[in-house]
């Protein structure tokens, strides 16, 4: 609930500081980097995809898994009738006894509690670099990635565990009823979202990523870091199962899925504060789950300035026949420079100040952000006036800080089509 009051508390701040942040640090922590929202509105918009559908659709599903529960309650089969209470402290014939498996829970809760206080530091870090505020001192970067949500659940599980054992272990005391079964649910959550973290990673975003071309987020997953996130996890979770007394319960699969859906409704709070998706994939205005699956490069065209919202409306008339098109942008249309400061948290203040503002004595409104290889200490300037100078424009950008050099460029191909392109 904190995040959720300092927010509401800094709408400003959320919507563009917390956003960058959250770019910034996403390749240091080995996750997609947050999109723009969709601007696609199919002839479906509204009836099969959208706000209310989609939200209909998790309503009925959540209701489902919700009745499933009821039913196997009722049946019996969720095994919390036969749940022995020394379930949560006794070992398997794994370990030789309780207080080994004390032993491997405190080793547990540091592995999972040391990854997410590194990546509080590396946020930090990097907000400080860029000198901006932070919301809840850093934390807050625990609440955006799912990913973290994860193994923010772990390290609750094994902390509770951990005390759990010690109260067993040196007092004698037995967990009541209720701590067994909540730990077992627990348990349930954090086994099952770490496989499902482990797949999405190995099945889906790698492969992808390395079809689509995208070789930086390929290699960005196998960096120590990244790589510990997505498969440690695992690891961990299934050694408590075997070391622990825990057994697998067929129905217990829709508690997962409850922490899954907590995740999902969070996320859609985030992009209505922020007006960035964490993840494109949970959009719920894109008419189809994909990314960069369907684009192409089209060039030799047309010269153009003013004309460019007509050439965009032919473009899309021409290749109609082919398909629907859902999106059309042109690259190089305007005049583009790019603008290297001395430090970074000067380029993060222009990003931030001078975009859509006008430089004097021309009545253009320019667009600045960060180049597509995210140097921390230049931006690039786009929509530029035609007769706009070196001069004018280092004076514009002095606001920001200090200018270390001005340069009128050809506008970059984006990323996605540079590892395509054939000279």
């Amino acid at each position: 609930m904190a995040l959720y009051a300092a927010l509401d508390d800094h709408k400003e701040l959320s919507a563009t500081n917390l956003a960058e942040g959250v770019r910034e640090v996403s390749g240091d922590l080995g996750e997609l980097e947050p999109s723009e929202p969709s601007l696609v509105r199919g002839r479906y918009y509204g009836v099969l995809y959208g706000f209310w559908p989609t939200f209909v659709w998790t309503l009925l599903i959540l209701g489902g898994l919700v009745g499933l529960n009821v039913f196997w309650a009722d049946e019996g089969t969720l095994g919390f009738s036969q749940l022995d209470p020394r379930t949560a402290v006794e070992s398997s014939t794994l370990l030789p006894n309780a207080r080994a498996l004390l032993l491997f829970r405190v080793v547990c809760l540091l592995l999972t509690s040391i990854p997410c206080g590194l990546s509080v530091v590396i946020y930090r870090q990097k907000r400080k670099e860029a000198g901006e505020p932070l919301v809840l001192g850093g934390l807050e970067i625990l609440l955006i990635f799912c990913t973290l949500w994860t193994w923010c659940l772990k390290t609750f599980y094994f902390f509770l565990a951990t005390i759990v054992s010690a109260l067993y272990v040196y007092c004698g005391w037995v967990p009541p009823f209720w701590v067994t079964a909540s730990l077992w649910v627990i348990f349930d959550m954090a086994f099952g979202m770490a496989w499902l973290v482990f797949w999405a990673v190995w099945v889906f975003l790698m492969p992808f990523s390395f079809l689509a071309g995208q070789m930086a987020v390929f290699k960005e997953m196998l960096t120590p870091l990244p790589f510990y996130y997505h498969n440690a996890n695992v690891l961990l979770m299934t050694l408590e199962l075997m070391f622990s007394r825990w057994t697998m319960n067929e129905e217990h699969c829709i508690f997962p899925v409850y922490f899954a859906y907590s995740y999902l409704y969070f996320n859609w709070y985030l992009y209505s504060k922020m007006g960035v998706w964490i993840y494109f994939f949970l959009d719920y205005n894109r008419p189809a789950m994909a990314s960069d699956g369907y684009q192409f490069l089209c060039n030799s065209l047309p010269p153009t300035d003013s004309q460019l919202l007509l050439l965009r409306k032919e473009l899309k008339d021409h290749f109609r026949p082919m398909g629907e098109v859902s999106f059309c942008t042109i690259h190089g249309a305007s005049r583009t420079a790019r603008v290297s400061f001395l430090d970074a948290k000067h380029a993060a203040s222009a990003v931030k100040d001078l975009s859509r503002s006008y430089i004097d004595g021309y009545n253009r409104e320019i667009k600045v952000t960060y180049p597509y290889h995210r140097c921390q200490t230049e931006v690039r300037v786009s929509c530029l006036d035609k007769e706009v100078t070196e001069e004018e424009l280092r004076k514009h950008f002095e606001k920001a800080g200090s200018v270390d050099e001005v340069e009128f460029i050809t506008e970059e191909v984006p990323p996605e089509f540079k590892e395509h392109i054939i000279l």
